[in-house]
């Protein structure tokens, strides 16, 4: 068989299986608009493609003119590969193998895990509080890069199993809600001798190399600018104990009490006990969050 002819029913056949296919998502998949604009590009490629050798081919050599075709077919498909990225195999945001549902129909390119988890990462906005002391309440328009915090904390998390420990605090921000034990950094202190000497104040526990898992960006309607470093640890000993900052429980990770919690734990800590390391900001007015974004590492 000729090559021409040979690359010429290739084409053709590459052309009907493109059809078919957008046939199928169509109809039967019901794929989103990225993905069916994605396969009409590539449909118009192999049209083009071919246009281009029936346009050339009375010019003389059928063959000499494979290479234009091929050519302009390659170059179509390079102008048009951003738009084919949609098909990813992995999450942009985990990175692991989405189901075919979330391929053909997903437009954020992200797996069903982590659009139902928030991960991905959005923003969610809220109606605006009656008044604000600082410059926006949506994470997005804070510039986060020349924001400072007026207050420094940690929080540790002890995990033993599928159990952590958590606190019903009793002074400070936060009076009254469940926690996790931690406070101020005092100057001089690094976060992480900050978490160790927390976690003996309030708790009684002395922790063994607690290892900085996420970083917390807070900034309040009242002006605090809260940044917080959250560790997690395995190793630690001593007799829990409660204190005058704070009782002292057991909790099972897959049943955290958030309804008692700060209303942001329910979106980074189920990242952060996963082992993934993350960056999360977040506005809130009193105890009512306003927005929020989580960034993992």
């Amino acid at each position: 068989m000729d090559l021409f002819i040979l690359v010429r029913f290739i084409f053709v056949a590459i052309l009907f299986i493109a059809v078919v296919v957008r046939i199928l998502l169509r109809v039967r998949y019901h794929a989103g608009k990225l993905q069916m604009r994605a396969v009409n590009l590539f449909i118009f490629a192999v049209i083009a493609s071919l246009a281009l050798q029936l346009s050339l081919d009375r010019f003389g050599d059928s063959s000499f003119f494979l290479l234009p075709m091929v050519g302009s077919f390659i170059v179509l498909l390079l102008l048009f590969s951003r738009n084919f990225k949609i098909f990813s195999i992995k999450c942009k945001e985990c990175r692991s193998r989405r189901a075919v549902k979330d391929i053909l129909s997903d437009q954020e390119g992200i797996c069903a895990g982590c659009k139902a988890q928030g991960e991905v990462i959005e923003s969610t906005s809220a109606r605006l509080p009656s008044r604000l002391k600082f410059t926006s309440p949506f994470v997005d328009q804070i510039d986060w890069a020349s924001w400072e915090p007026n207050m420094s904390a940690v929080l540790g998390f002890l995990v033993r199993g599928e159990e952590v420990i958590l606190i019903h605090k009793k002074t400070g921000l936060g009076t009254g809600k469940v926690n996790a034990p931690g406070g101020k950094i005092e100057p001089g202190e690094t976060p992480q001798e900050a978490v160790v000497r927390e976690i003996k104040e309030e708790i009684s526990l002395d922790m063994r190399n607690p290892v900085q898992v996420a970083e917390l960006f807070f900034q309040f309607t009242d002006g605090l600018a809260l940044h917080t470093v959250a560790f997690v640890c395995t190793e630690f000993e001593g007799q829990m104990q409660e204190s005058f900052e704070a009782t002292p429980f057991w909790a099972r990770i897959d049943d955290l009490p958030f309804d008692k919690m700060w209303e942001d734990d329910q979106y980074w800590l189920p990242f952060f006990f996963q082992g993934k390391r993350l960056k999360a900001y977040f506005t809130f007015d009193s105890d009512r969050m306003l927005d929020k974004k989580i960034v993992l590492l």
